[in-house]
């Protein structure tokens, strides 16, 4: 069964998923597939096994979920992440049985409804509320793709949540329709890393069983100098 990465990534700079995928190779070497969707015009990350290009809608959570609606899911294991991650460990996916494995999130901030514009349907709701799964760290094990009627759906929705946060916001309008469907990803398997809100700290706490480390807001500046870090303690 084949074993696959797949990210979605579009502009000119690549350091981002670049560090993605130099830190999948480190750990999986050639064991992995590697995927990346991008428009017509982005470069193509070093190391990548396959390049599917896309016309741009400029709906960015469009173009993402017909991108992943692009790839096969049947007879294989296909992670799909956002380019802002990290691998640190091996996934043995033979462990997972058939079926969409979802991420739960973890923090819970009521969601600003005037950012990034006008949300009237997240006024006064919080995150695990409205959007309780990550769109950005999604395991399909031996089964169909889900992403095309994510897809069809968000077309039927306001332009606004088809720019942003509309991903997430059909997962679990699709989780809700038939949550047999569906499975979890285990508690600790990603580490998200973000800002407090209150004092702008951040505490980097690793555990053995995360498998993946993630970037939210202004944390993704420090993607490559933790990447450096990790890249010197795994070499030692």
């Amino acid at each position: 069964m084949v074993e696959q990465i797949i990210f979605y990534w579009g502009g000119e700079k690549l350091e981002i998923p670049e560090l993605l995928v130099q830190s999948a190779r480190l750990i999986y070497k050639k064991e992995i597939k590697i995927i990346q969707i991008s428009d017509e015009l982005t470069r193509k990350v070093s190391l990548v096994d396959e390049i599917i290009r896309m016309k741009p809608t400029g709906n960015l959570m469009i173009d993402r979920l017909l991108g992943y609606s692009k790839i096969r899911t049947v007879n294989t294991s296909s992670l799909f992440l956002d380019a802002d991650t990290l691998c640190l460990n091996k996934i043995n996916f033979k462990e997972y049985l058939d079926g969409i494995y979802l991420a739960k999130r973890t923090s819970n901030p009521m969601i600003n409804h005037n950012f990034p514009q006008h949300y009237p349907e997240f006024e006064n709701r919080y995150f695990k509320e409205v959007m309780p799964y990550l769109a950005g760290i999604i395991l399909i094990k031996n089964f169909k793709n889900f992403f095309l009627d994510c897809y069809k759906l968000l077309l039927k929705e306001p332009l606004r949540l088809q720019q942003w946060y509309g991903d997430q916001f059909i997962i679990k309008m699709m989780y809700d329709k038939k949550p047999s469907d569906f499975k979890f990803l285990e508690e600790n398997f990603v580490y998200i890393l973000e800002f407090d809100g209150k004092n702008k700290n951040i505490e980097l706490n690793l555990k053995p069983k995360n498998m993946l480390l993630t970037f939210k807001g202004s944390t993704k500046k420090l993607i490559g100098p933790i990447f450096d870090h990790l890249t010197k303690i795994r070499i030692k």
